[in-house]
């Protein structure tokens, strides 16, 4: 009942009364605890993934290189131990694509590790008067660890696919793996699921469902990757929706949310359940606030997934320049999800 509440003043009342205190609907019951990650080799580095690989867990990050002319990015990765401190050394990947590079995701398959993320393709020509990145498409890259050091082999770009407008920029596929094959969700409402054929960089649509998803702050964007829990698969997402509160001091700026959903083990993939409102944790909102390199913005982004017997590690970026991990309560998440009905 109350984010029904706080969907009323977001988007019909607000102008009309003091600001909206985000944060005032955080969700003690589902995050028990948050951690901020800091390397001190990598003191910019932000958006980090996680995953569980050959028992270790493993951290990427996205590092912004400032230059006079271009502001560009690399992809960096370390271990972590079991209480998430960094342990051993931290290096950059080297061997991938670096022009307009982000998004990147860590995702094991059978005892292998992939590298996804998003990126200029130089085989598409810029559309003029649009914004420069509707020529990234999504690339994949396995990672193998030799001399101490992970190295990128078979970086592949999936630039051929079906029914897909290609004047947008491509990003935030959620991988998952189902009968040892790597499959994306593309979109989330339709549920969309493609096929990769790593040699041929294609992507081929196998399913695609519909469900009676109401979710008013923003549109339903990939987050983190999707992992078989029990009888069914657990991914978060985000959304942006431009609303004002005290945290953006009155002004109308772009806000992100986080939101978890289920679907079903077998195709087609149907989400089955999905967060009723956004996941709220203290300090979202409210934290150390940069000069930002875009535009103003008040930014949580999920990335990464561990699931575990009784709880969910989920990592995600603050603020584009501070890299988190949350634990959440898996009984108390589960059970506020919202079931989905699937269209016919």
């Amino acid at each position: 009942m109350k984010f029904k509440v706080l969907f009323l003043i977001i988007f019909f009342v607000n102008p009309l009364i003091a600001l909206l205190n985000l944060e005032d609907f955080e969700d003690k019951s589902i995050i028990l605890e948050m951690k901020q990650i800091y390397l001190p080799q990598h003191p910019f580095a932000f958006n980090p993934s996680i995953v569980k690989w050959k028992g270790e867990i493993f951290l990427c990050f996205r590092e912004i290189i400032p230059s006079e002319n271009y502001m560009g990015s690399r992809i960096g990765i370390c271990q972590l131990d079991e209480k998430f401190n960094p342990i051993g050394c931290t290096q950059v990947i080297n061997g991938i694509e670096n022009f307009g590079l982000q998004d990147a995701r860590l995702f094991s398959l059978k005892d292998r590790l992939f590298l996804i993320y998003s990126a200029g393709c130089k085989n598409l020509v810029p559309i003029p008067n649009q914004h420069s990145g509707v020529n990234c498409r999504m690339y994949i890259a396995e990672l193998v660890f030799e001399n101490d050091q992970f190295i990128a082999i078979n970086n592949e770009c999936l630039s051929k696919f079906e029914n897909v407008n290609s004047n947008r920029a491509e990003k935030n596929w959620i991988p998952f793996e189902y009968s040892e094959n790597l499959l994306f969700a593309y979109t989330l409402s339709p549920h969309r699921i493609l096929f990769p054929h790593l040699s041929e960089g294609k992507c081929t649509t196998l399913y695609e469902t519909k469900g009676n998803i109401y979710w008013p702050w923003g549109e339903l964007r990939g987050g983190s990757q999707s992992i078989l829990d029990d009888d069914q698969y657990i991914s978060f997402f985000h959304s942006i929706s431009f609303i004002k509160t005290t945290h953006s001091h009155g002004e109308n700026i772009p806000h992100y949310f986080i939101g978890a959903y289920t679907h079903s083990k077998e195709p087609p993939f149907e989400i089955t359940a999905i967060s009723p409102h956004p996941i709220i944790g203290k300090g979202f909102y409210s934290g150390k606030i940069y000069t930002p390199y875009w535009h103003p913005v008040r930014v949580v982004f999920v990335y990464g997934l561990i699931c575990e017997h009784d709880c969910f590690w989920i990592s995600y970026g603050r603020q584009d320049h501070e890299m988190w991990i949350a634990k959440l309560d898996k009984k108390a998440l589960l059970k506020s999800l919202k079931p989905i009905q699937t269209e016919e």
